[in-house]
C-alpha cells in the first residue's frame, strides 16, 4: 500500500499543477509569451524597455595585430640579455603585478596604451587589438603605470612564458621557461622582503 501512495502522489502533484490557472501559481520572473501577461504586466513592460536598440551603437576597428607566425618569428630574433635588464627605477614585482601580466587585463592595457604607430611593444604575444571612438581606460590608474609594470615584470615574465609555449620541447627553452619562473619567484620574495622591512 505504501508503494502505491509513493507511485500515485507524483501524479496527483502533476494533474494539480496542470489544472491550475497561472495566476494561482504566482508569476515567473520575466514574461516569455502572452499567456502570462495578466500577472506580469509591469515585469513585461520592463523587460521590454530594457530590450529596445539604443541609438548609439559603438563601432570598433582593429588597430593592430601580431598573429601567431610573427610572434613565433619575433621570440627567435628576441636578444634575451636585453629583455633580462631590469631598469634601475624598478620597484620589484609583487604578486598583483605577476597577476596583471598574465591576465587579460595586461592586454587591454597594451591595446589602450601603445598604438601601431609606435614600435610594437609585445611582439612575441599574438593578440589583435580592437579601439573605438571613445577614449579607452586602462586597467591600471595610467598608461604610464601600465609602462612600468610591463618594462619591470611582464616582459621577461610573458617572454619566457611564450618561449615554452612555442617550444618544441627544446632543453634550451625548457631552461628559459624554468628561469623565468624562478625569476618571478625571486621578484616577488625580494618584493615582499622590501615591503616587510
Amino acid at each position: 500500500m505504501d508503494e502505491e501512495v509513493m507511485v500515485t502522489f507524483p501524479v496527483v502533484v502533476l494533474l494539480a499543477v496542470t489544472i491550475m490557472s497561472p495566476s494561482v501559481l504566482g508569476c515567473a520572473g520575466i514574461a516569455t509569451n502572452e499567456v502570462h501577461v495578466e500577472c506580469q504586466e509591469d515585469t513585461k513592460l520592463a523587460a521590454n524597455k530594457m530590450v529596445q536598440p539604443t541609438a548609439s551603437m559603438t563601432e570598433f576597428y582593429k588597430e593592430h595585430e601580431v598573429t601567431e607566425t610573427e610572434s613565433r618569428l619575433a621570440l627567435q630574433q628576441l636578444d634575451l640579455n636585453e629583455i633580462n635588464k631590469v631598469p634601475a627605477w624598478c620597484d620589484g614585482c609583487g604578486i598583483d603585478k605577476i597577476h596583471f601580466c598574465r591576465s587579460a587585463a595586461f592586454i587591454n592595457d597594451h591595446c589602450c596604451c601603445e598604438h601601431r604607430h609606435a614600435k610594437e611593444k609585445l611582439p612575441w604575444i599574438p593578440h589583435t587589438c580592437y579601439l573605438g571612438k571613445d577614449r579607452c581606460q586602462p586597467h591600471t590608474s595610467s598608461c604610464t603605470k601600465y609602462r612600468e609594470i610591463r618594462e619591470c615584470c611582464c616582459d621577461r615574465i610573458l617572454v619566457a612564458q611564450y618561449l615554452a609555449k612555442f617550444s618544441t620541447g627544446s632543453p634550451t627553452c625548457s631552461r628559459l621557461h624554468m628561469a623565468g619562473w624562478i625569476i618571478s619567484l625571486l621578484l616577488t620574495a625580494i618584493s615582499a622582503i622590501i615591503r616587510l622591512s
